[in-house]
């Protein structure tokens, strides 16, 4: 009984890791504007079964982070769920995050950004239907 949970457990991790290093076509894209900009929150609908990751595009306005800023995400209660560190503006001025979706829970999540350059962003995350 344990060597067919532990081969069924196997094959499930397998089966992850395959999906995790498979490219990825359709990544969810959204669009961020620092709070001080005013505004409701960008939404996303994220499908936990079908989205691994989702790129934040977080525009920093004139200013850009050539040299590296802290990049993170609280829950509605304030808690960090997901960091990185050293993230670069493009040439556009904006800061592309790749983020693991399973670091999105619903609801009302904060994005910071600390460094040179500092600035604050809302996103409203729905389970996709």
């Amino acid at each position: 009984m344990r060597a067919d949970v532990a081969e069924a457990r196997a094959e499930e991790l397998d089966q992850q890791v395959r999906r995790l290093l498979a490219p990825a076509a359709g990544v969810p894209v959204v669009e961020l504007a620092p709070v001080a900009d005013g505004g409701d929150p960008a939404e996303l609908a994220l499908s936990q079964r079908r989205d691994l990751y989702v790129v934040l595009r977080l525009d920093l306005g004139t200013a850009a982070a050539r040299d590296g800023v802290r990049v993170r995400l609280r829950d509605r209660d304030g808690a960090e769920i997901w960091s990185a560190e050293g993230v670069a503006s493009d040439a556009t001025g904006r800061l592309n995050v790749l983020v693991p979706a399973l670091h999105l829970p619903a609801g009302l999540v904060g994005a910071e950004v600390d460094g040179p350059v500092s600035a604050r962003y809302r996103l409203l995350v729905r389970p996709a239907p």
